[in-house]
């Protein structure tokens, strides 16, 4: 459908698989969507179907059906699905193995008949196991980040200067769906009460835009706040900024987190599941309670008087992508696993 944080890191994903010397990946996505622009773009082998969203237990059929003809067509040695709400409307009983790629909020139903489950997260390998998955059906494979090519940071003052900020001003990034569970709202109550020189740039497009504009005209903070809408491409602003803020209220996808580490920036986050699970407070970032615009002010401000920590966590975060979750790290454990069990063709 549209695009989103979980459509980029899919596209990413198939990217990764594409460098890989022993299996070939074969995307499914919605016909006419962003996600099938892309991949075409890619060069990514796929199929589409064309989704028409279930009526009175209507669809689910025609849905599932499409899926059912791919994979009759295509012979796969197994199915990998990202289990997701949509999949309880799309998913038939496949006649290969079916793997499923979990997130924090996924639920079994989602997973349509998977026998295999990836947990790209501590916390998510916990609930499986607490949903009464076996140990042996799970195999904990994070998701994988790629590193920004060198000199990247030389975008910094082209995006602050289409943007008005300016060269001096510590700049606050925030990238994802402006949705209130987003809490970016929060943080423009924190930018209200930090000093004029912190300005907050927000990526990202949602049905709360106009309402966080108002709340950043009405506070007087219009010269200091700067969206973005919807970017493809946000290396470069990653690049234009001094730190990277995720102020959800409630349990987050953190692929923005290990995207700001691999852009070596610091990371505030609020302590939420799914930050919580990745971030060692100090050490890779800093946890904030959600909600506590006073709290992520003082953190924030912390920050802007204390280069020296800034550059400790942006160090320590980009380390930790190094070192577990760049591309070329993952890609030989989905390998590993494909190697293990399956002839090496993939649908995903």
């Amino acid at each position: 459908f549209g695009r989103g944080g979980t459509e980029k890191v899919f596209l990413r994903f198939l990217k990764a698989q594409l460098k890989s010397e022993v299996y070939t990946p074969i995307a499914v996505v919605c016909a006419g969507s962003w996600l099938e622009e892309a991949v075409q773009k890619a060069e990514v082998p796929y199929e589409v179907i064309t989704y028409k969203k279930p009526f009175l237990g209507f669809n689910k059929g025609h849905n599932a059906a499409q899926l059912s003809a791919i994979v009759t067509a295509q012979q796969p040695s197994f199915v990998q699905s990202w289990a997701t709400p949509l999949h309880c409307d799309v998913l038939p009983t496949f006649p290969v193995p079916h793997l499923a790629r979990m997130a924090l909020d996924s639920k079994l139903e989602e997973a349509g008949d998977a026998q295999t489950f990836i947990a790209p997260t501590p916390a998510v390998e916990q609930r499986l196991l607490e949903a009464g998955i076996t140990r042996e059906q799970i195999y904990p494979i994070p998701t994988p980040v790629n590193v920004p090519p060198a000199g990247f940071k030389e975008f910094r003052y082209d995006v602050r200067a289409a943007y008005g900020i300016p060269a001096d001003a510590f700049v606050v990034l925030t990238l994802g769906r402006l949705h209130e569970a987003k809490g970016v709202d929060v943080a423009l109550c924190a930018l209200n009460v930090l000093p004029e020189r912190v300005h907050m740039l927000i990526v990202g497009e949602g049905k709360e835009h106009k309402a966080l504009q108002d709340i950043a005209e009405a506070d007087g903070l219009s010269e200091r706040t700067h969206f973005a809408g919807w970017i493809d491409n946000t290396t470069p602003f990653f690049a234009a900024a001094d730190a990277f803020l995720l102020p959800s209220r409630w349990v987050s996808s953190v692929n923005v987190v290990l995207e700001a580490w691999a852009h070596q920036l610091p990371v505030i986050a609020t302590s939420v599941d799914g930050a919580y699970d990745v971030i060692t407070n100090g050490k890779t970032g800093l946890l904030v309670p959600p909600e506590d615009d006073g709290k992520l002010a003082v953190v924030l401000e912390q920050l802007l008087n204390a280069p020296e920590l800034a550059e400790k966590l942006a160090n320590a975060g980009e380390a930790e992508v190094k070192a577990k979750l760049a591309s070329e790290k993952v890609l030989p454990l989905y390998e590993a696993l494909y190697k293990k069990s399956y002839r090496l063709k993939l649908i995903t």
